[in-house]
Parts: structure tokens; C-alpha cells; sequence
């Protein structure tokens, strides 16, 4: 995802700190299992999130009080990749360039129903809107 989109469209600079949110909470947990004597969960995702996080951190202290969250943003984004999805997806196995696992994110857009008869995937709550996913991984 390209820099000017974090900064024009609030929605995807939501989806991105959601995602950093969601990897510092299953730090958390996994601290708890640990602690209680089970084993943590998500290990080989969070091996390559954290530093992604760690260095977005960087990035933030280093930045004046004004653009400091918005480099936070920029630089975790630069360590995840993009697809849109317009039709459901079944069983599939994902292939990660490296073998970087990841945790996966997505927003979910509706569009008019009137949009393209054929395609979207399903999955509006109210209405007949198509539905499209922005995953980031």
C-alpha cells in the first residue's frame, strides 16, 4: 500500500494500526499462557510481526510529536504486502514470499448492488451490496 493512501483514506490507516493493536494483544496473551504453563499461540507469525512493530517503535520516537503516528503507519506498512479479493475463497494454502508467515488483516468494502452483476463476494449484512476484501498480509 503505497504511503499517500495511509494519509488520504483514514480507513486504511485504521486497518494498518488495528493490525499493530492485534499483534501487541497477542503478546500479551501470550505472555499469560506462558506463565500459566501452556504454550503460546501464533509463534511463527509473531516471530516476523514483532519486528515489523519493533521497528515502526523506532520510527516513532524518532519523529516530531506531529507526523509520529502517521511514520508509525508508513513503516509498518512497508513490511506488509496487499491483494484485493472480489470472489469467496475456499480451501486454499497461502505461499509467503521467504516463508515469512503473517498474520492476515482485511477490510471489507460494500458497493452499490448495481456494480458489476457479476462479481463480489458475498457477505453483506443488510442489503444485496457486492462485497470486496483489502487484505494485507
Amino acid at each position: 500500500m503505497s504511503t499517500p493512501c495511509i494519509a488520504k483514506y483514514p480507513p486504511i490507516a485504521e486497518m494498518i494500526y488495528l493490525k499493530s493493536l492485534a499483534i501487541c494483544i497477542l503478546n500479551s496473551f501470550n505472555t499469560h499462557l506462558t506463565k500459566n504453563g501452556k504454550e503460546p499461540i501464533a509463534r511463527g507469525p509473531l516471530q516476523f510481526e514483532n519486528v515489523s512493530l519493533e521497528e515502526a517503535r523506532k520510527k516513532y520516537l524518532q519523529a516530531n510529536g506531529e507526523e509520529a503516528m502517521f511514520r508509525f503507519l508508513e513503516t509498518f506498512n512497508s513490511f506488509n504486502h496487499y491483494s484485493m479479493v472480489a470472489y469467496p475463497v475456499g480451501l486454499h494454502k497461502d505461499h509467503f514470499k521467504h516463508g515469512k508467515e503473517s498474520l492476515e488483516n482485511k477490510v471489507l468494502f460494500c458497493l452499490n448492488p448495481n456494480f458489476g452483476k457479476s462479481v463480489g463476494r458475498g457477505g453483506c449484512l443488510v442489503g444485496r451490496s457486492y462485497v470486496y476484501a483489502l487484505l494485507d498480509w
